[in-house]
């Protein structure tokens, strides 16, 4: 796994400059998220970042699919790894390779993942009217999603996974889970 850490006295991964060298290299090394046309800039609020559909409301990009980086202490390693994983929230709605196979991993989820389904889904904003199942859709399968990509390819900007302690594969997956989870890798390889 790579050493993610850096002096954040050093880089400052909000920074315009940062933000486009990461999604470069990104785009390069994931073709399908290359024909995204992904706008990335800096964001506020809580967490590391923001994913805004292209139709949602509140992008500051309304049209441009686009993720606003709010944590500003990452390592370029880091921040490309948030990249990644934030732009799994949008192909789903602009590749229907990712459509299906979030629907495949949704339907192998084992009732560990659903126990934490059912956790995040109490946990939501109470402005959220989302169903269970659009929610699991939209929301938990695109982490469990995430985490598997990250272990995969370079580790969690976080350093720790978000999903943990629920299956014997990576502490959070089963073998049910694994041919959507490795078509996903796979197709990120390729273009659409």
């Amino acid at each position: 796994m790579a050493d993610l850490s850096i002096d954040p006295q050093q880089y400052d991964s909000r920074s315009q400059s940062a933000l486009d060298d990461a999604l470069k290299t990104v785009n390069e090394t994931y073709p399908a998220i290359s024909g995204l046309g992904l706008k990335v800039q800096p964001d506020q609020g809580p967490g590391f970042a923001e994913t805004y559909s292209a139709t949602e409301e509140r992008n500051p990009n309304f049209g441009t699919p686009t993720v606003g980086v709010r944590k500003s202490d990452m390592s370029p390693q880091q921040l490309k790894q948030l990249l990644l994983g934030e732009s799994l929230h949008i192909l789903p709605e602009v590749d229907k390779r990712f459509d299906v196979m979030r629907s495949q991993f949704v339907a192998s989820m084992q009732p560990s993942q659903m126990k934490v389904a059912q956790k995040m889904y109490d946990q939501r904003e109470p402005d959220d009217k989302r169903s269970f199942s659009q929610y699991v859709r939209d929301v938990v399968a695109p982490a469990f999603i995430r985490d598997y990509v990250w272990k995969n390819t370079g580790g969690t900007p976080g350093g720790e996974p978000f999903v943990q302690g629920v299956g014997p594969i990576s502490d959070a997956f089963f073998p049910q889970n694994l041919p959507a989870l490795d078509g996903i890798l796979k197709a990120l390889k390729s273009k659409k």
